[in-house]
């Protein structure tokens, strides 16, 4: 993360292996102060109820992409305000998960995805194995960074007995919120089972639309990813062409730098020390795959206004009604959710449009802290917000 961050990170990278409940695996990286009593795995926690972040990104994005959300975000929790009766926020862990289609999990999965995931890959694929993971059902293995005692979950769930908050972006809301939907939380309602650790969801520009919006749009983008160049011959050449292309897109200058270093990966069999051929860890073929799933944006729109009342939902879309128009989002809003005031908090982030985490991660950290200290301020009262339990 940026060494200019307020907490210090450390970082830890895992393979989440649920095999063979689930075939396909996850790769994801954890964000922790070394030391602090909020950390998932220290052994003498002063506040277990500091929250474990859990964070999904969208279609053709990778994990590494929210850590200037996170950076920005310790910031203020670290030099937040608590006079006159505010609120503290506390913050444990910070999670980020590739979808297993995407980043770091597109590798352990090579050769699986050959077989029935190149035509469609179902937004659902993501849900289930985040549910897996958020569950424990499955092995969780430190591959890389700092060691710290029993932080290798092996034999355990950092999840698991922690309050968890999902941040999701795009398609990584509506896997997070899907993920609600899987056992053992109830088949026929989408409030958490007591032992779900998943407790509040914050939606970022989420993909959840009419079946007549939602079917148009996936023309257009299957064929634009379809249509993207996914290849260049050396490392120093994608950087020159792809920091171009995401400056035009206005992002801010650290997400370009992680869709660099951590977006691209040599072809098989180059070296990644050398400047040498390289291709994007999502290829072009996987990321057309999740524009066809028919139900992804579709399937949570009729039941959104159940997930809304059965606990926190926190939707923040960015100020710029691009790829979303603003009928869209009046939908979602006004009618499946029955109104802003049933919404946790509802925030406009100014400087940015459906890409907002990566044009405006500041101000999108600033509405991601106002959300939890909406929350922490509920739970020192023990009341109500909205039409959800905190």
């Amino acid at each position: 993360m940026s060494p200019a961050s307020t907490a210090q990170f450390a970082a830890q990278t895992y393979v989440f292996d649920p095999r063979p409940a689930y075939p396909l695996q996850l790769a994801a990286k954890r964000y922790f102060v070394p030391g602090s009593p909020n950390s998932n795995s220290h052994s003498n926690r002063s506040d277990a109820d500091a929250p474990t972040l859990v964070f999904a990104h969208g279609t053709g994005y990778h994990k590494e992409l929210w850590e200037p959300v996170m950076d920005d975000l310790a910031a203020l929790v670290d030099g937040q305000d608590t006079a006159e009766g505010k609120a503290r926020v506390v913050v444990g862990d910070m999670w980020a998960v590739d979808c297993p289609n995407h980043g770091d999990s597109a590798a352990l999965n090579a050769a699986v995805l050959e077989y029935g995931y190149e035509q469609t890959f179902g937004w659902e694929e993501y849900a289930r194995v985040l549910h897996l993971l958020m569950n424990g059902h499955g092995r969780l293995r430190q591959t890389g960074g700092v060691d710290q005692r029993g932080a290798n979950f092996e034999n355990t769930s950092p999840f698991v007995g922690r309050r968890v908050i999902g941040v999701g972006h795009s398609m990584g809301s509506v896997g997070l919120a899907l993920s609600l939907t899987y056992a053992p939380s109830p088949t026929n309602s989408f409030a958490p089972h007591p032992a779900h650790p998943l407790k509040s969801l914050i939606l970022v520009e989420p993909m959840i639309m009419q079946p007549a919006f939602a079917l148009g749009e996936a023309t257009r983008l299957i064929a634009g990813a379809e249509r993207r160049r996914d290849a260049w011959p050396s490392r120093t050449q994608a950087r020159e062409a792809l920091g171009r292309s995401l400056g035009k897109q206005g992002w801010e200058g650290r997400c370009v730098r992680s869709y660099l270093e951590y977006g691209l990966k040599p072809v098989e069999g180059g070296d990644a020390e050398e400047d040498g051929p390289v291709t994007l860890k999502c290829s072009k073929i996987q990321e057309a795959a999740c524009y066809r799933d028919p139900l992804g944006p579709i399937r949570l729109y009729a039941s959104f206004g159940a997930l809304v009342d059965a606990l926190p939902v926190h939707v923040m879309y960015g100020a710029v009604d691009d790829y979303l128009p603003a009928a869209v989002k009046t939908d979602i809003v006004e009618h499946q959710a029955g109104g802003v005031h049933n919404f946790a908090s509802f925030a406009r982030v100014p400087g940015g449009g459906h890409l907002v985490p990566y044009q405006s991660p500041t101000a999108l950290a600033e509405k991601i802290f106002d959300a939890l200290r909406v929350q922490a301020r509920v739970r020192e009262g023990g009341g109500v917000t909205g039409r959800s339990k905190l």
